[in-house]
């Protein structure tokens, strides 16, 4: 401003579009950007409630042994075969489809998850916990599921309390139990 003179540099309107993106969110896409009152936080959001382990053997075991995280992959299993099945090749070693590296950071870019929710390192660190456990190459379907769950516990613990909810929202929210969406991907 030049106010002495009277003249003010004219600024464009960036129009609210500008304003919603300036608005502060730790991770794009969230349904809401609020923050709880101090001292009123959800226990989920809480400084003080303890962090479960992400990337390790305790955390895979935690989530095979999760009935509700079970529960809610087998609601969306037709749709995850697809999914599985459209971005898995044949093991020329195992004779089943498979997963490789490449294949998963591909399905997690076509779904923006990653670098959105959970970075390319942070998915190779998962990767590995879940290829380990059968000492072979690749995943297949059964640790696709176990990788799917720790991506979503990984990208959604500090928003959601139970790793349940964290695979719901993977699943619904970001679209990878949609065959709509899935289909579009193929065409694409």
């Amino acid at each position: 401003f030049q106010a002495e003179d009277g003249i003010r540099d004219s600024v464009a309107s960036r129009g609210l579009g500008d304003v919603y993106k300036r608005q502060s969110c730790s991770r794009p896409q969230r349904t809401a950007c609020r923050r709880a009152p101090p001292g009123r936080e959800s226990p989920a959001l809480s400084p003080s409630t303890p962090r479960r382990p992400v990337g390790s053997r305790a955390a895979l075991s935690a989530v095979r042994g999760d009935a509700d995280v079970r529960a809610t992959l087998k609601s969306a299993d037709a749709a995850l075969r697809g999914l599985f099945a459209a971005y898995a090749k044949a093991s020329p070693t195992r004779g089943v489809q498979i997963l490789t590296f490449e294949d998963v950071l591909a399905l997690c870019g076509d779904f923006d998850i990653a670098p959105s929710l959970v970075d390319a390192d942070a998915i190779l660190s998962l990767y590995r916990v879940v290829e380990k456990q059968k000492k072979a190459r690749g995943l297949a379907y059964a640790q696709f599921l176990d990788l799917l769950a720790l991506v979503a516990r990984a990208a959604l613990l500090d928003e959601l309390a139970t790793d349940a909810a964290c695979v719901n929202a993977l699943l619904y929210r970001w679209g990878l139990a949609d065959p709509v969406r899935l289909e579009g991907l193929r065409r694409g």
